[in-house]
């Protein structure tokens, strides 16, 4: 999917906050075309000369005026816009943990082209900073249609007045715009490498903690240090690449306002000379080059932010993606990490359902029929176990190490996608890692995995 369809499909999401931010920012400017009109109107007054004039306390009641609506219209978008980034990330994350968790419970991770999992700092990654780099995009729409809005009044009340001051003013503007989106393309490439670096570094800092008691036993702290470093100047270097093709785009369309003024004074002189250009409206012209100019602005932040979403979109997409030969009964067609469900920002969350043990889940036996599984790259796994469970009875599984113990429990409990036949009292369980679940079966891992909360919460994990 195209970054424009996410945008469509979050803007329904939350239509009423988007739609709120949209309408305020562009009322908010609006108030700048007006403005205009008031200085305008004002020098005429002192000059005495032009069609309209007003005087100094009209000038300063309807510039009072302009300023308590220019704050109340940014108060009421900042509000709409941060209900409607926080639903729209919260929506995105809370879509990809639940693709996450609908893995297999040991193979949890997404695959990237090559069948390979990718590592979990590129995971947080994704959930931190593409997400958000989504929802800024679009924040850079309300802003850009709201500036284009102001800069249409602005440009149809000055060809009105002078034509040839207007063309001659802003068409070397435009030119200068022209070539900042030029350069888009290669801030969309700077923007991939910076993700990617910052990707290897986040992974490196989770693998390292992981691992702690592996890398002291190796003596490798040195060695992991010096790659450390050699990943974060790969990062900086990356992250100063995207830095500065952000900075020369912004360069060469923030100066125009400058740029622009100059211009007009070129421009206006002979004609103010001649008397058809009032003071009154050169103060109008300079007073409308900052939002002419401003809407070229963000019509080039706007193109680069779009290209640079693909970057985020692809990545959302491949925390989305299936898991090679996974069973297409799992969500993940394009589109899907922008899926519609409820976030409970505001309302209580559901109470987590607690079954209670009955009849029901009582264990009359327990077989496992031909549990297959090798993990993809190579050969390791389980083939052909069949055993059967009684009730009553103590089954222990050993072996030597990376002989297959924790590979065959994972599979029987759904956590790998195993092959072969898995029955319960005599009935073909076609989804062991939903059904395979308390107060049928627990399970206790070799390694133990604490979540920041009391231990009294990680034992429960949401029990009553």
């Amino acid at each position: 999917m195209k970054p424009y369809q996410y945008f469509w499909r979050l803007m329904r999401y939350r239509p009423f906050s988007y739609a709120m931010d949209l309408t305020t920012i562009t009322l908010h400017a609006m108030v700048l075309p007006v403005t205009g009109l008031v200085l305008q109107g004002y020098f005429n007054w002192i000059t005495g000369e032009g069609s309209w004039e007003l005087f100094l306390g009209q000038a300063i009641a309807l510039q009072v005026l302009a300023a308590v609506l220019t704050e109340l219209f940014i108060i009421g978008a900042d509000i709409a816009w941060t209900d409607f980034q926080t639903t729209g990330t919260s929506l995105l994350m809370r879509n990809i943990f639940r693709r996450t968790l609908d893995r297999p419970g040991a193979d949890s991770l997404p695959k990237d082209t090559a069948g390979k999992a990718i590592s979990t700092g590129s995971l947080i990654s994704t959930l931190r900073d593409d997400s958000n780099d989504l929802l800024m995009a679009m924040v850079i729409i309300d802003d850009t249609v709201a500036n284009v809005v102001s800069a249409s009044i602005a440009l149809v009340i000055m060809f009105s007045i002078s034509p040839a001051i207007t063309l001659g003013t802003f068409a070397p503007l435009a030119l200068v715009v022209f070539i900042a989106n030029r350069l888009t393309g290669r801030a969309k490439q700077y923007r991939a490498a910076q993700r990617q670096a910052t990707t290897q570094v986040t992974s490196l800092i989770a693998d390292m903690f992981g691992a702690t008691q592996a890398i002291k036993v190796a003596n490798a702290e040195n060695r992991l240090i010096s790659h450390f470093e050699v990943l974060n100047n790969q990062r900086r270097q990356a992250m100063v690449r995207d830095k500065m093709i952000q900075g020369v785009i912004e360069a060469l369309s923030g100066g125009t306002v400058e740029f622009g003024i100059g211009l007009i004074l070129l421009l206006a002189a002979r004609q103010m000379y001649a008397g058809n250009f009032t003071l009154g409206d050169f103060a109008l012209f300079v007073a409308y080059v900052w939002p002419v100019t401003e809407a070229m602005r963000f019509l080039s932040y706007l193109i680069t932010a779009y290209q640079q979403s693909y970057v985020a979109v692809e990545r959302l997409e491949g925390a989305m993606a299936g898991q090679p030969g996974e069973a297409a009964a799992v969500p993940d067609a394009p589109g899907a990490v922008a899926a519609h469900h409820p976030v409970y920002l505001r309302q209580t969350a559901p109470p987590i359902p607690f079954v209670a043990r009955d009849e029901r889940h009582a264990l009359h036996n327990f077989r496992a029929e031909g549990l297959s599984y090798c993990f993809p790259g190579g050969e390791n796994g389980i083939a052909d176990i069949n055993f059967a469970i009684q009730p009553g009875t103590v089954t222990i599984v050993t072996g030597r190490i990376g002989a297959g113990k924790t590979t065959l429990l994972r599979a029987l409990l759904g956590l790998l996608p195993a092959e072969g036949h898995i029955y319960w009292n005599d009935e073909l369980v076609t989804d062991p890692a939903s059904f395979l679940t308390p107060p049928r079966v627990a399970y206790t891992g070799q390694i133990p995995r604490l979540f920041s909360e009391t231990l009294r919460d990680n034992l429960l994990l949401g029990l009553p």
